[in-house]
């Protein structure tokens, strides 16, 4: 919300520039990756996106067995 706030309020003006393709025509002008109604409270609630892959071919016992000291791989990653 606070970053929407800020693209709002023309913070990010000298930080996001436009993009254009070979012709010249405008390809992005914007971040797309900001959703304003996007709260601490809502990312937390979503399921981690990596988790499977970890598990799927043994890559989380690989990284496991490498770094025995690590208990646990806690996969965070998610799609917000």
């Amino acid at each position: 919300e606070r970053a929407a706030a800020a693209w709002k309020d023309g913070r990010f003006a000298r930080s996001v520039v436009p993009v254009k393709d070979r012709n010249g025509l405008l390809v992005l002008d914007h971040d797309e990756h900001m959703r304003p109604g996007t709260t601490a409270e809502s990312l937390a609630g979503l399921k981690p996106s990596f988790a499977a892959i970890g598990d799927m071919g043994g890559f989380d016992a690989v990284a496991l067995q490498k770094y025995h000291w690590v208990e646990k791989i806690d996969h965070v990653h998610h799609a917000g």
